[in-house]
């Protein structure tokens, strides 16, 4: 698993994701305007639910945040550490930190975080 993040980090919260600690930070626009049926995907509540379809969608956006502090984070990565109770969590939480989503999920810790949000401001 790739965990080795940047000399400087982006600011966001930190979380507790299969025993590691990283910070996650919201998406950049580039990934804001790339990841848009991603997120149409991810938050899909109309109609029947394709979950496998959620699932690769959510970590997309997690694993497109993950890598502005962790370069080498893979989807593998994702698949092998967040859990189905996690996943919507750090979803809603990339989301939100990026305006995506309500901004309810930006800032609260997810997960078993030992710190609180980084502002950066």
């Amino acid at each position: 698993m790739s965990f080795e993040a940047n000399d400087k980090l982006v600011p966001g919260t930190e979380v507790n994701v299969g025993g590691h600690v990283l910070t996650v930070p919201p998406l950049n626009l580039r990934a804001l305007k790339e990841l848009k049926p991603e997120f149409e995907r991810a938050g899909n509540s109309d109609g029947p639910r394709d979950v496998e379809a959620e699932i690769d969608a959510s970590v997309k956006i997690i694993q497109r945040a993950l890598k502005r502090n962790y370069p080498n984070i893979s989807p593998d990565d994702i698949l092998d550490t967040v859990d189905m109770a996690l996943l919507p969590k750090l979803t809603a939480l990339v989301c939100g930190q990026s305006g995506v989503a309500g901004k309810e999920s930006g800032g609260e810790p997810m997960g078993e975080s030992t710190g609180g949000a980084s502002t950066g401001t």
